[in-house]
């Protein structure tokens, strides 16, 4: 059970399933870590730096990662549902099939990303910067907040309708 990591600088570190809900990483570098099916539920993880970490089916439920670096990380499959994640960069990330249920992505910076497949119920995105980002076959619902003149349907996302 590790809550805090005391070095600043971990880069590389191999943390697959590691159980980290509530750890504080706050400004931590786990530039290129492999978090592979880590729990990161409820973790503090602002301005850290995750670029070309594999965060493949993690779980950052209701974590917060306000202003984190994940250019080019892998989030394939991974949970975020409640993340706050506002002004977090994504360039170039993978986010298929990942869940950003209710999560809250303003001013985060998707250019380039890949969302194919994600869930993207309730989620705000206003203010986020969406440019080429791929939306094909991402679901989303009436609550989904989209940044202005942004057609969800045109990018190729799928809106799902209560029953």
């Amino acid at each position: 059970n590790i809550k805090r990591l005391n070095r600043k600088d971990v880069t590389k570190i191999n943390l697959a399933s590691a159980y980290l809900q509530r750890a504080s990483l706050i400004g931590v570098n786990l530039n290129e870590a492999n978090l592979v099916a880590a729990n990161l539920q409820d973790a503090i993880l602002n301005s850290a730096n995750l670029n070309k970490a594999n965060l493949s089916s993690t779980n950052l439920e209701k974590a917060e990662l306000l202003g984190t670096q994940l250019d080019e990380a892998h989030l394939f499959r991974a949970i975020l549902i409640e993340t706050q994640l506002q002004g977090a960069s994504f360039k170039h990330a993978n986010l298929g099939l990942a869940n950003l249920t209710n999560a809250s992505l303003d001013a985060a910076n998707l250019s380039d990303a890949d969302l194919s497949r994600t869930i993207l119920n309730g989620t705000y995105l206003l203010g986020a910067n969406i440019a080429n980002t791929k939306f094909k076959g991402a679901t989303y619902n009436q609550e989904t907040i989209w940044p202005e003149g942004f057609d969800p349907k045109a990018a190729g996302a799928i809106l799902v309708e209560r029953k």
